[in-house]
Formats: structure tokens, sequence, C-alpha cells
């Protein structure tokens, strides 16, 4: 990091300074979620609907790893923000430093403990007999390869908390545009299935992490990945976990969805309709994901103006970045409810699955337009460290949904379960929207912060 970079967090007009931050976050996420989307497709073109079958037990493992990435990244990223914005670098330093090493930890105990369980686990997110074949052959790949995964995503939050989103952007690209052409080496050319689509997947994640840490060792940044930095203490674990916890709430409570929804669906659907949730989720995800990448882009700008006190930049920065989001959640909405039935068809030729999926998918992202004033508003409660309302915010969405799920699958089956999700999302999104409110009245001058 350089002046320039701390000058962008500090005084550039907020929506230019949103604009050079979240471009290129948002740009990565869509990438990186298109990629899904196409590893999706190619399986499903090549290896067909118990593939995606595979991919739809496996996905909420892979939301796990994910979650614990977030977790210390954004939990990381919050400190060293406020931190860069009291003028502490060597604190800041220290955080980078301890942050990635307790996410290494980690990530190797996530890795060990689902290869060596494998089994159990894929039963318990929901594998039938037809579809355990392909979720094992995918997952016994993916598990080892985590531990590149999750630190992928810890560094690319912290790197952006510098400034650097540029940088991060890259880290993501690498990744997301590597498997994509490695999926079609793989998986059409060498005709390797599922497990190509897993050995690329890896192979990508490794890129991707390497070119990260390129980043300290070329000292590109201010920081310095020197040992001497490195502290142990559990009150630093503690102040990372608190603030990062509702990342890793946001995930996990996703893999506990995706957990229930599989079996449900199975219950009530069979397999096909595993299949249409495995789809629905990739789907739903790339369109929230560039949501989530303007928010990555706020998330330094709040986290610095919160650090130096400049209530009026914060105040800027959220209501122009839920502004942005807001726009293209109902630009989404609309693409997705017209073009619905051609989403199915990318994924298979299969008339059954499109039938099956078209009003599902139609279903399950009514609330979309809306569900920005959720994603910044835990956003905003990591960026100023308040960590009981963060993780408060990831986890309504998590209460809500289950209850639903089950009352709405015993009242109208199937499609009952697809209906629980928009219901859920209004939840999160009205009690979100009062805490959002709340936050912001205490902040009306700046000796509150």
């Amino acid at each position: 990091m350089n002046d320039k970079n701390i000058d962008v967090l500090a005084n550039q007009p907020i929506s230019k300074a949103l604009l050079s931050l979240s471009l290129p976050a948002t740009i990565a996420m869509a990438v990186n979620s298109l990629y899904n989307i196409i590893d999706t497709i190619f399986i499903g073109q090549y290896v067909g609907q118990l593939g995606i079958a595979g991919l739809s037990i496996a996905f909420p493992l892979q939301t796990i790893a994910l979650g614990i990435g977030g977790m210390f990244g954004m939990g990381g990223a919050s400190l060293i923000s406020r931190q860069l914005g009291k003028n502490h670098k060597e604190k800041a330093n220290t955080t980078l430093v301890t942050t990635i090493a307790f996410c290494l930890i980690v990530s190797l105990g996530y890795a060990l403990v689902g290869t060596i369980f494998i089994n159990p686990i894929l039963r318990a997110f929901g594998a039938s007999e037809t579809i355990f074949p392909y979720a094992y052959a995918y997952m016994k790949i993916i598990f080892p390869g985590f531990v590149f995964f999750m630190m992928g995503i810890c560094l690319n939050n912290i790197i952006r908390s510098e400034g650097a989103a540029r940088t991060s952007m890259n880290g993501i690209l690498i990744g997301a545009v590597g498997n994509i052409i490695l999926d079609y080496l793989l998986i059409s050319k060498l005709n390797m299935g599922i497990e190509g689509g897993a050995i690329a997947t890896v192979i990508s994640q490794v890129m991707a992490a390497i070119y990260l840490v390129m980043h300290y060792l070329r000292h590109k940044s201010i920081f310095s990945l020197s040992l001497r930095y490195l502290r142990f203490q559990m009150k630093l674990f503690w102040d990372i976990v608190s603030i990062g916890s509702s990342a890793f709430i946001v995930q996990a409570g996703n893999s506990i969805l995706a957990l229930i929804l599989n079996n449900s669906l199975g219950y009530y659907g069979g397999d096909i309709m595993v299949s249409v949730y495995g789809v629905i989720n990739k789907v739903s995800s790339f369109m929230v994901l560039p949501m989530i990448g303007i928010r990555q882009g706020a998330q330094p700008i709040i986290g610095y103006a919160y650090g130096a006190k400049n209530l009026g930049r914060l105040h800027k920065a959220i209501s122009t970045a839920i502004k942005i989001m807001i726009f293209y959640g109902l630009a989404s909405f609309v693409i997705l409810e017209v073009f619905a039935p051609q989403v199915f068809y990318l994924f298979a030729s299969d008339n059954e699955l499109v039938q099956a999926g078209t009003l599902p998918l139609r279903l399950v992202i009514v609330m979309i337009p809306l569900f920005p004033i959720a994603i910044l508003t835990s956003s905003l409660f990591q960026s100023i460290g308040y960590a009981r309302q963060a993780l408060l915010t990831s986890l309504i969405k998590i209460i809500a949904v289950i209850p639903l799920v089950y009352l709405c699958a015993k009242l109208l089956g199937t499609m009952g379960i697809f209906i629980s999700l928009p219901l859920a999302d209004l939840v999160t999104i009205a009690i979100s929207y009062a805490l959002l409110k709340d936050i912001l009245n205490r902040f009306k001058n700046l000796e509150t912060i």
C-alpha cells in the first residue's frame, strides 16, 4: 500500500472512491461467480443431472470453507482499516500477520477433518445412494484444496482493507479464469468428468493464493509478512473472530440451510429437486455476489472513516452504496423473472429439469431488490467493530428460515420449501432496516462514535 491508497480511503469523493474500490471487487466477484456457473454448466452437460446434484451436496461444505476464510479475512480487515484510520500502522501489521497465521491453522484442521470423515459428512448433507458417488468423487479432491481456498479468501479481504482493490481483483480473476480454462480442458477435452472439475478448482485456487502471497513478498504493500509481527494472543484472536464471526455465521447458516433443503427436497421431490436447488443456488449466488463486491468496496471506506471519526463520510458511503446495490438488484430481478426457463436450459437440455425449476427460481429471487439493506447493515457493523450486532444481523435469516422451511413444506410440499426462502428474506430485510436506522440515529454527532 502507498499514500495514494490511503488518500482513496481518507479524502477522495465518495462516489469516486467507491467506484475505484468497488469496481475491481465487483468485477472479481462477478467473474468468480460466473466460473461457478460455468463449472456447473460443464458438469451438467458432460456428467448430467446427478453431477449437478453432487455439486449441490458439495456446495454447503465449500460454503463453510468460504465462511472460515471470510471470518478471518473480514475480521482482520475491519481491525486493519480502523487501525490505519488511527495511523497505528505497527498494530495493523501485527493484525495482518496474526490473522493469516490463525486462518492457516484452522484451514488445515478443516481440510484434515473433512478428508478423514468424508463419507459420513456427505451422507449427513443429503447424498442419496445415487448422488453419493458423484459427491464423493468431487469432494475427495476438494477437501485437501480447501487450505488454499480459505487462505485466498482471507488474503483477498485483508489486501482490500489496504485500499489495494486491484490486487484483490487480480487474485480472484486468476482463480476464476484459470478454473474456466481448466474445466474446458479436463472435462470437455480429456473427459475427466466431475473429478476433472474438482482438479480444475483446486489448481486455480492454488494459483490465486500464490499470487496474493506474492503481493507481500514483492514488497507491494506497506505491510510485511515478517514473523516478528506474529502474536498468538487470545485477545487478538477474539477481536478478529468476534468481528468476523458474522461472515462465518452467514456461510455456516447457508450450509445448514442447504443441508435442510437438500434433505427436504430429496424427501418431498426426489433427486431432480435437489438438482433444481443446485442450479438456483448457483444462479442466485451469481446475481447477489456483485452486491457483495460493492459492499466490499464500501467496507474499507466505512472502517477508515469510523477510525478517523469522520461521520459525514461514513454516512455518505453507506447511502451511496445502498442505492447502487438496490438499482442492481432491481435489474437482476427483472432479468431472472423474464428469462428463468432460458437460465435452466444453460445447465441441461433436459426439459424435465427446466419445467421443474422455472417457477422455483422465480419465487426464490422475489426479494433480491431489497436484500442490499441486509447485506450492507451486516457489513456496517463489521466495519465499525460492533461484533454482537454484526452477529445478530447474520443470524436473522437462519433463525427465520428453519421453521419456515418445515412449516411451508408441511402445508405446500416441494413448492412450499422454495416459498419459505423469500419469506425468510423479508424477515431479514425488515429487522436489518430497523437496526440500520437505530445505529445511524446514534451517530448524529461525532462524539457518539
